[in-house]
């Protein structure tokens, strides 16, 4: 399995707060406020509504999930902090960046590596989409550098890059689709594909999006509570060093269901909590020239998902 790279959750955004403007729907009072205040700034009102930075905290728990053909297991604690930097809003064009910050606490226990260790990742995500208020036509384009090692090692082999563009259109308020086309290296190879985003609001209270994100479900109970039944791919890869100094990549690869509950604490503050299943995960350790030294799918197991952001 592979790690897609995720740019057009960015068309999702996008088409969302524009066809909420054709529906006539606003996404909050302070929306409503901005939206009043001149007609002609109804999008970006709505899009600066939307598209708001966020800084966001996560923590994740993967219980142990043991190897299927050989002695060993691997858990993981994950640690994540996103701090956005100023975005670009227009009437026609959008650009955000941000800082993503991962700290992998990893329990490895195999014939092969048998350590804690500490993983970080750090990578910029940066993104732009050009669409018009006027027309059912949008484009967006995704970059995002960044490394992941142990800090005991860092050349070429910890660098990660990922890239893509897409077009997307709003077949009618309630539905849009995005086609595109991506390059990744964050496994170490460069792999080119397709990329589909899909949009459907089934109602005021129910929507599924389906994006290199993953699929997701999501439920509005009220206008603090959403509940979201989230599907994605999983995993990563670290250039690492082991306990005798030698350079070894260690990659996890894997898929995850979890059912999450998102709730408003005050204001723009909100609360994620969740529960799921890690399934088909692969488990590969190489050594510096990638010569393979173990390739070992996992079994299932529980992981539990925690989160907090805060909305500008």
């Amino acid at each position: 399995m592979r790690r897609f790279l995720s740019f057009l959750p960015l068309f999702v955004a996008v088409s969302t707060t524009v066809t909420g403007l054709h529906a006539g729907e606003v996404v909050s009072p302070k929306a409503h406020t901005q939206a009043a205040a001149a007609t002609t700034g109804t999008d970006e009102a709505l899009l600066r509504e939307f598209l708001a930075p966020e800084l966001a905290f996560r923590y994740d728990y993967d219980f142990p999930m043991s190897l299927e053909n050989a002695p060993g297991e691997y858990s993981m604690h994950e640690f994540r902090t996103s701090v956005p930097l100023p975005p670009v809003i227009t009437d026609t064009f959008v650009l955000m960046a941000k800082l993503n910050y991962r700290l992998f606490l990893a329990d490895v226990d195999t014939t092969v590596l048998n350590e804690d260790l500490d993983l970080h990742t750090l990578r910029l995500p940066i993104q732009a989409a050009w669409l018009s208020p006027s027309s059912p036509w949008l484009a967006a384009a995704y970059v995002e550098p960044g490394f992941s090692t142990d800090f005991n090692q860092v050349n070429s082999d910890a660098f990660d890059l990922s890239a893509g563009f897409g077009i997307g259109y709003r077949f009618s308020p309630n539905f849009m689709a995005a086609v595109g086309g991506g390059y990744s290296r964050n496994y170490g190879d460069d792999e080119f594909f397709p990329v589909l985003a899909l949009l459907w609001r089934v109602n005021d209270r129910f929507t599924v999006t389906f994006s290199p994100d993953g699929l997701i479900p999501s439920y509005k109970v009220n206008d603090d509570l959403y509940i979201k039944l989230r599907a994605e791919l999983i995993g990563g890869r670290w250039l690492i060093e082991d306990e005798e100094g030698r350079e070894r990549i260690l990659r996890l690869q894997g898929a995850s269901a979890t059912l999450q509950a998102e709730q408003r604490l005050f204001k723009d503050c909100w609360l994620t909590l969740g529960v799921g299943i890690n399934a088909l995960s692969e488990l590969r350790i190489e050594d510096s020239d990638e010569r393979e030294l173990l390739d070992e799918d996992l079994e299932e197991g529980v992981v539990i998902r925690t989160g907090l952001k805060w909305v500008f």
